[in-house]
């Protein structure tokens, strides 16, 4: 996969509250900024960042909502899930 391939240096660090719309504009500002390339792949995970942030909306009926985008090199993310590959 070509997000593989992205150096975790190179990905950008953002914390917004709000809207979709807000996170939408956050999120596709902060790629751009960190010149987060090739332009398809930031256009990719801007739009899935969404999909997925109007999913949990949908679920949990918020209006606003918190995405971080932080990259982690760790095992941090243990506190929150599990993943099961």
């Amino acid at each position: 996969m070509a997000l593989d391939a992205v150096p975790a240096a190179s990905l950008p660090q953002l914390r917004v509250i709000g809207n979709v719309g807000l996170i939408f504009r956050s999120v596709d500002a902060a790629l751009r900024a960190a010149g987060f390339a090739p332009p398809w792949l930031s256009d990719w995970l801007s739009d899935d960042i969404v999909f997925l942030a109007r999913l949990f909306q949908n679920r949990v009926g918020g209006r606003r909502l918190l995405v971080r985008l932080e990259a982690v090199d760790d095992n941090a993310c243990r506190r929150f899930h599990v993943d099961n590959v």
